[in-house]
């Protein structure tokens, strides 16, 4: 289990599939995680999912980006790069890749979309061991550009 106070203080990287199987990252930014995944995590097996994630190969080096987003990238490619680097990496991976709307607000549980795929992976396309560690969410990540975590049913 991972503790509140261990949630306030690390910056965490999280993640779930929605009903169509595509996979969605999730950055933390310092606030409260969903129940279902702090009861089910520590922080070194979130660390070791990430882990996972990260060694991925890139599915795709094209990415699209949130509509709200847009016009930052194209007045400045290489600071949005910069920016929203980790973002665009895992994206290219096949995962839909969302950040927090206020850091460090313990009470905050909405998420907005930062960069999506081209091309997706999905949960099938993963080991039993990895499948275990991701939760479902009834929603389409296609259409989510924002995400209030508190009210989803996550299992």
């Amino acid at each position: 289990m991972i503790t509140i106070e261990e949630q306030n203080s690390h910056d965490l990287d999280w993640f779930m599939f929605d009903r169509n199987g595509n996979i969605g990252h999730f950055t933390t930014g310092g606030c409260l995680l969903p129940e279902s995944i702090s009861s089910k995590h520590t922080l070194d097996s979130l660390c070791s999912l990430s882990s996972f994630f990260d060694s991925l190969a890139n599915l795709s080096e094209q990415y699209e980006v949130n509509p709200l987003l847009t016009a930052e990238k194209t007045n400045d490619l290489i600071r949005f790069e910069e920016k929203y680097g980790s973002y665009i990496s895992i994206t290219k991976k096949g995962v839909f890749s969302y950040d927090t709307n206020e850091p460090m607000n313990l009470s905050n549980t909405n998420y907005h979309l930062i960069t999506s795929p081209v091309k997706r992976i999905k949960i099938n396309d993963f080991p039993e061991a990895v499948k275990s560690q991701l939760c479902f969410c009834d929603i389409e990540f296609e259409q989510s550009y924002t995400i209030d975590i508190k009210a989803l049913e996550m299992r």
